[in-house]
């Protein structure tokens, strides 16, 4: 599925200033420890935290994650979008739990199977 219907479907913020461009999702991964997200992520995988700081950014560079969605309204500071950026990595919002959101985009994938 396309990162810019799962964007507007789910009502979630950008918060970068990059080009959604032809992005595909295919997966969805939710979670905060940096070390489970290195072991599972990918060019296609959409990831769902409430972590905020810069090392994120790291993370997902480095497995090839396009998309980190942040839960709860947290917001992160400028260095960090300033970061993701450069990395382009695109940083969404939501006001919603991680819990919610993910049995949200998960619906959405499922549809696209």
């Amino acid at each position: 599925m396309k990162l810019g219907v799962i964007i507007e479907k789910a009502g979630l913020e950008i918060l970068t200033e990059r080009e959604i461009g032809d992005i595909n999702i295919s997966r969805g991964l939710s979670g905060d420890l940096l070390s489970y997200i290195l072991s599972k992520g990918g060019d296609d995988t959409l990831w769902i935290t409430i972590q905020r700081h810069v090392n994120i950014i790291a993370v997902a560079s480095s497995v090839g994650i396009p998309a980190i969605v942040l839960c709860d309204n947290i917001k992160p500071d400028r260095k960090v979008i300033d970061t993701a950026e450069e990395n382009e990595i695109i940083l969404l919002n939501t006001g919603r739990d991680a819990f919610s959101i993910s049995g949200i985009i998960c619906r959405m994938l499922d549809e696209t199977l």
